[in-house]
């Protein structure tokens, strides 16, 4: 709490500085940008502090209007905004991304969450996909379907995730409360966007969906399904029918399964004679009610006391305040569990990670059951590089410390 107060007290003390300029910064290409944070004038200190209180934010535009996004590969796509009329630019809003179906487009599954989102005061952001350049680490009938329509990305650099990066640039988004849901298509991405950076999420909603993959030349459909492993405090809602012809019933039971295993929270809407059309769109439809209602009460801890995180690829490898960057074998692992004196840390041998701190935290760390004797680098290369792997305000940090496990 002393720690929160300090962080808010400052910010309030250096708000006469630039964080519209540091935000700037932060949001432009990577090159030259440590020396341009280091040159505004602000301390490290102060500079962790602005990033963490979060923009400067004035009115904006209200309704439903649509803009463009550009990846960091080069590709362009439209992104579509729907803003709540209770929007209030003081008050941190819920935000819920939704993923289209294949062959379609977003405004036409504004009638199986729009109104929700309306109803409940959320920012609706729903992106548009576009063929992949590289479809590689998609199964191989998903490759074929690419080749001639379009797929949602997996990687980091996903339109779901950038439209997420635009609406918080222009809204005030309570990053604690985002929800991540999709159709079909945007079902398959659903479920692993939300298992592979489960850490930006508070809960996902899955319509006649997939299940999770992996790349192919890498890993099995047993690795893939390890991604599940990181839903722990993520709840899901599902809906899929059983007479389902495009995508098969099959799928839900097997990542039903895999929860049950674990013992996650989800809320599963099985119904019959429904195809792959569910009835789910409409004001007042009781199912879709159901899923916010379920969901609706979900909320992020962007620091907790403990947590599992799996990863498949290192662009994945990032979970709150651990970033896995080398480990033996196809699936990386880590576990985690922090207290009031430091973070006890299990992984493979050979796993090599980065533990972000608090400036003022000087931990014990417990790596494979013994005490490491590391020194943290601080600096405005931290802070930036913690700033790219997650452009959320309360997952920067500006010191880290690299472990390996022996």
């Amino acid at each position: 709490m002393l720690r929160l107060y300090l962080v808010f007290l400052c910010a309030a003390f250096c708000g006469a500085q630039t964080p519209s300029s540091l935000f700037e910064i932060l949001d432009a290409p990577e090159s030259g940008a440590p020396a341009s944070l280091e040159g505004l004038g602000t301390t490290l200190e102060e500079a962790l502090s602005l990033v963490r209180a979060g923009r400067e934010l004035g009115d904006a535009r209200r309704g439903h209007f649509r803009t463009t996004l550009t990846s960091r590969a080069g590709v362009e796509s439209k992104l579509e905004i729907w803003l709540p009329d209770s929007y209030d630019p003081a008050t941190p809003a819920p935000a819920m991304i939704f993923l289209h179906g294949l062959n379609d487009k977003p405004k036409s599954f504004w009638p199986i969450v729009g109104h929700e989102c309306a109803r409940r005061g959320w920012i609706l952001i729903m992106p548009r996909a576009q063929r992949l350049v590289d479809a590689g680490d998609l199964p191989m009938h998903l490759q074929l379907v690419n080749t001639f329509n379009h797929w949602w990305s997996y990687r980091a650099d996903n339109f779901g995730l950038l439209g997420l990066e635009w609406a918080q640039r222009h809204y005030n988004i309570d990053t604690d409360r985002v929800f991540l849901g999709g159709y079909s298509m945007g079902g398959y991405a659903t479920w692993n966007l939300g298992s592979r950076f489960h850490d930006r999420f508070a809960g996902l909603m899955v319509f006649a969906g997939g299940e999770v993959s992996g790349t192919p030349a890498r890993h099995s459909r047993d690795d893939a399904y390890r991604l599940l492993e990181n839903l722990a405090s993520t709840p899901v809602f599902l809906s899929h029918s059983r007479e389902d012809d495009v995508v098969a019933f099959a799928a839900a039971e097997s990542m039903l399964a895999a929860l049950d295993a674990q013992g996650f929270a989800y809320q599963a809407d099985i119904v019959e004679g429904e195809g792959h059309r569910l009835q789910v769109h409409g004001e007042d439809n009781p199912r879709n009610q159901a899923a916010f209602a379920f969901l609706a009460d979900g909320r992020r801890d962007p620091a907790p006391a403990s947590f599992h995180h799996v990863a498949l690829e290192p662009e994945h490898g990032a979970a709150y305040n651990l970033q896995l960057l080398a480990w033996p074998g196809a699936v990386g692992e880590v576990r985690c569990e922090r207290s009031d004196i430091g973070y006890r840390i299990d992984c493979p041998s050979g796993t090599e990670l980065w533990l972000y701190l608090e400036l003022d935290e000087t931990p014990t760390i417990e790596l494979n059951g013994r005490t490491v004797d590391a020194q943290p680098e601080q600096g405005w290369e931290v802070l930036l590089e913690s700033w790219r792997t997650h452009r959320d305000p309360r997952l920067c940090y500006a010191r880290r410390v690299r472990l390996r496990a022996e």
